[in-house]
């Protein structure tokens, strides 16, 4: 998957080797300038579904069996219709998809890619999150979350979600057998977004309650939220390695150190979860170490001992597969595969 959640190519391979032998009427460079000219007036293409498009996507997403669901990006581009702004966010030390479109050199270079790939599209830019020193913020797989709600949660479940970030799990809970949704963001603009989707794409008696606080200042008497949870599932920042904004409420800014962030935002944090998700309840966790600036810091163990720390049962630790990455190498394409930690706890 890229960037826009697209597949990096509409070809086969088969096909790409036979459409690079055709003649060509008109050069690459050609091309590439036309596509050029064409971005630099229209601007950046994020991506826009309209309001009958996203509705067929979460039916589809909806009807999709759970077996297909850890691999599919049906309905990402759902969130990213309302969340705009997730590519002008980067990781720590990277540049945005917006700041990299603005460079010539860096848009020339994602568009030659592109025609490489198979073609250029006007609707998005599949390779630009691809060009050296750009990375946008990630977005959670829709499918994915819709398969943890049903499979854990099950029919007219409330489920909590303790960093909402830019509505991918919230579009898997608009497509699951769920009822209510609880989320808490810090990003005052992630959770106007994140209202502005569920008042767009509310369906059925489905509710949602979001709260624009960070984690760790969440009171769950003041909000009426404590043991209300069937089920608990969230994918919390990475330490620092992804800065969502310059506000100050951010884990990143706010406890910019590692044994601080551990401290006052994961321990908080999985003391949040425990406190909203009912007894008997699971709370899921997908995190990873991540590495920041050539540095490696563990994550995936002190979410653990945390977990403990504040009651749950730790079960077990799950791989979840991310979508296949797929790269230029020597001219060719070259798919590589990554996963990461889903941590699964019960409340005893």
């Amino acid at each position: 998957m890229d960037l826009f959640g697209e597949q990096n190519s509409l070809f086969s391979e088969e096909q790409l080797e036979e459409i690079s032998i055709k003649i060509k009427r008109y050069s690459d460079e050609e091309i590439i300038q036309d596509a050029y000219d064409y971005f630099k007036a229209t601007g950046f293409p994020y991506p826009t579904l309209t309001l009958m498009e996203m509705k067929q996507e979460i039916n589809k997403l909806a009807n999709l069996d759970l077996e297909a669901c850890p691999r599919s990006t049906i309905a990402y581009r759902v969130a990213d219709t309302f969340h705009k702004h997730r590519f002008h966010s980067a990781a720590i030390g990277m540049r945005s998809p917006i700041e990299s479109f603005e460079m010539e050199k860096s848009l020339r270079k994602a568009l030659k890619m592109e025609l490489k790939g198979g073609k250029i599209a006007p609707t998005h830019i599949s390779f630009l999150n691809m060009v050296n020193g750009t990375q946008a913020c990630a977005n959670f797989r829709p499918a994915y979350a819709r398969m943890m709600y049903d499979k854990y949660a099950g029919e007219d479940a409330v489920v909590f979600d303790s960093s909402t970030g830019y509505g991918g799990r919230l579009v898997g809970f608009l497509a699951s057998g769920c009822k209510r949704y609880i989320g808490v963001d810090p990003n005052t603009v992630t959770h106007k977004r994140n209202q502005a989707m569920f008042k767009t794409l509310k369906n059925g008696d489905k509710s949602c309650k979001l709260i624009n606080l960070p984690a760790e200042d969440v009171n769950v008497d003041t909000e009426d939220i404590r043991g209300v949870a069937d089920f608990s599932f969230t994918s919390p920042p990475y330490f620092k390695k992804e800065i969502y904004s310059e506000e100050e409420t951010q884990s990143c800014h706010r406890h910019s150190e590692y044994d601080d962030w551990i401290n006052n935002f994961l321990k908080p944090m999985m003391k949040l979860n425990f406190d909203v998700v009912k007894s008997g309840g699971m709370t899921i966790i997908n995190i990873e170490d991540v590495k920041v600036k050539g540095k490696l810091y563990p994550l995936v163990q002190p979410t653990i001992q945390a977990g403990k720390e504040v009651g749950f049962e730790y079960l077990r630790t799950e791989r979840f597969g991310l979508q296949h990455r797929t790269m230029l190498v020597d001219g060719k394409k070259v798919i590589k595969e990554a996963f990461e930690s889903v941590i699964v706890f019960n409340r005893p």
